[in-house]
């Protein structure tokens, strides 16, 4: 397998700086780590996938993978992910991918780019539903940290869904489903999110509508029909560009 050196900076890390050797200029800790497949990088944005949205809501799905593409570099690309020749740099991704939703990877990931005691903070953190979404896979198996009071729910409830999740996430990576996302948004977050922000309006930011069918009005639902919704996004989307 091919691996990279990579510099990691404890205190800077989400503005990294690429060089013609493929180093990272940052600085402190000096990390070697594999190049990440595609398979790595449809592992890693499902998951994220999960962790943010939940299972089968395409909007989000669409939403999610927009803004990393742009934090990833891949705004000047193609929309398929599939094969570096599109220019974009699946190391770059994975660690943007990490920073920014940091609970849907592993606290032993070698993308996270934190100090040995925030990941022992992360690992005991993560409980509920951030402790099993790390542990997703991409065959559905039943993930480590599932709890429920009653054996085989996964299966009986959840596998289907998983699967379909699955099979969505890829297609987006590929290409097969177009966005529809009225713009390039640029980042993501629940309402409790927004709020906590300070107001992404009042920051200048535009709002990007990524719900996939134009003629629902997702903003009349209420939340649990967003929920239950497959075309109505379940968080907002912003951009700063």
């Amino acid at each position: 397998m091919k691996k990279v050196l990579v510099l990691f900076s404890l205190s800077i890390f989400w503005q990294p700086a690429y060089a013609d050797s493929r180093l990272v200029s940052a600085a402190a800790v000096m990390v070697e780590i594999p190049v990440p497949t595609f398979d790595d990088v449809h592992l890693a944005y499902f998951r994220i996938v999960v962790n943010e949205s939940g299972l089968g809501c395409l909007a989000d799905q669409d939403g999610i993978l927009q803004a990393m593409l742009y934090q990833g570099g891949g705004r000047k690309y193609s929309r398929n992910v599939r094969g570096t020749g599109y220019g974009l740099d699946y190391v770059k991704l994975m660690r943007r991918m990490a920073a920014h939703s940091t609970r849907a990877f592993p606290s032993d990931s070698v993308f996270l780019p934190i100090s040995v005691e925030r990941r022992v903070a992360l690992e005991m953190s993560q409980t509920d539903h951030n402790r099993w979404t790390s542990t997703l896979t991409l065959d559905c198996s039943e993930p480590l940290g599932w709890s429920s009071d009653t054996p085989g729910t996964w299966r009986a409830n959840y596998f289907k869904r998983c699967s379909e999740t699955v099979e969505t996430t890829r297609a987006f990576l590929v290409g097969k489903l177009a966005s529809k996302c009225g713009g390039t948004p640029t980042t993501w977050g629940s309402e409790s999110d927004t709020v906590r922000r300070g107001g992404p309006l009042d920051l200048g930011w535009n709002e990007i509508v990524c719900d996939r069918d134009p003629s629902v009005d997702c903003r009349s639902f209420e939340v649990q029909e967003r929920l239950n919704s497959r075309v109505c996004a379940r968080n907002r989307f912003w951009s700063w560009i």
